[in-house]
This record gives structure tokens, C-alpha cells and sequence, in this order.
């Protein structure tokens, strides 16, 4: 490609680059829109009490289910005896330099 081919592309990826930015800006601080809305005027209802709601009641013969008292019999088991622990002993190789780098590597078990 030529020198003015890359420039001209460039250019052309800086200038959507700005434009993206702008319209971000725009929609992040444009004012709101506030709806004017017609509010019309509140009605009074009339409320009347010819008819008292009774809430339902239990026919007189309910069936109930009868269980009977249950009893838990458990035992507990002692906790499991474990031998001592001993000191933790470490086996480590001798030091070894690196395969890669100039610095040398002790492993340990």
C-alpha cells in the first residue's frame, strides 16, 4: 500500500472514532423529554353497603388426619481415633539451575 492509501485510511478511522465519541456524549448528557400528559379532574365514587361480604367458614364437619406420636431412638458413635501426627518432614532435591533462565530451582515433596 502507499503512503497515501494508509494516511487516507487513517484519517478515516480517526474521524469514526470522533463521531462515535460525540454521539456517546450526546445521548449520555442530552436533556431529558418530559411528556406533557392531560390529567383529568379525579371522580368521587359513591360507595354504598347493601351488600356486606361474610368471609367463607368451615363446614361443621371437618375431616381432621390423625397421626400418631413417633419417636426417634438414635445412638452416637465415639469420634474415630487417629494416630498421632508427626512433625512434617520435607524431602528436597538438590539445587538445580533452570532450564530456561539464570536462576536455579529447589523442589520439594
Amino acid at each position: 500500500m502507499t503512503k497515501g492509501r494508509l494516511t487516507t485510511i487513517a484519517i478515516a478511522l480517526w474521524l469514526g472514532g470522533f463521531a462515535g465519541t460525540a454521539a456517546l456524549a450526546y445521548s449520555v448528557n442530552r436533556p431529558l423529554y418530559i411528556a406533557t400528559m392531560h390529567v383529568a379532574e379525579p371522580e368521587v365514587a359513591q360507595a354504598t353497603l347493601s351488600e356486606i361480604v361474610q368471609p367463607p367458614t368451615l363446614p361443621e364437619q371437618t375431616a381432621l388426619i390423625v397421626l400418631p406420636a413417633l419417636e426417634i431412638i438414635g445412638t452416637v458413635s465415639p469420634p474415630p481415633v487417629h494416630p498421632p501426627t508427626r512433625p512434617h518432614v520435607m524431602r528436597c532435591h538438590p539445587w538445580r539451575p533452570l532450564e530456561q533462565g539464570s536462576n536455579s530451582v529447589q523442589i520439594c515433596d
